[in-house]
């Protein structure tokens, strides 16, 4: 079963018709000035409209909780070639 793992965090999600489930990063100033790397298990709408998201400092953390919480949606592979009529050379 395809799920998100530390290897494809960054090119893979969870889908259905309406909504997709990835980890993306970003960053936050800690208290000794540091720049600290955040980890986002976000819920988007595929019109990119953000429906919810959670923050998790380790990323083992928030791919536990992407995996847990929509591991039951179709597993996406953006880096799959997408088929169908618009990929045909034919025309």
């Amino acid at each position: 079963m395809n799920r998100v793992r530390l290897e494809n965090w960054n090119f893979c999600c969870y889908q259905t018709s309406r909504q997709r489930a990835f980890i993306s990063m970003g960053g936050e100033h800690a208290e000794s000035g540091e720049i600290k790397f955040v980890y986002f298990a976000t819920v988007t709408e595929l019109e990119g409209q953000e429906i919810y998201q959670r923050a998790f400092h380790d990323l083992a953390d928030a791919i536990t909780f992407l995996n847990q919480t929509y591991g039951h949606w179709p597993f996406l592979d953006l880096t799959v070639p997408k088929s169908g009529c618009s990929t045909c050379h034919a025309h």
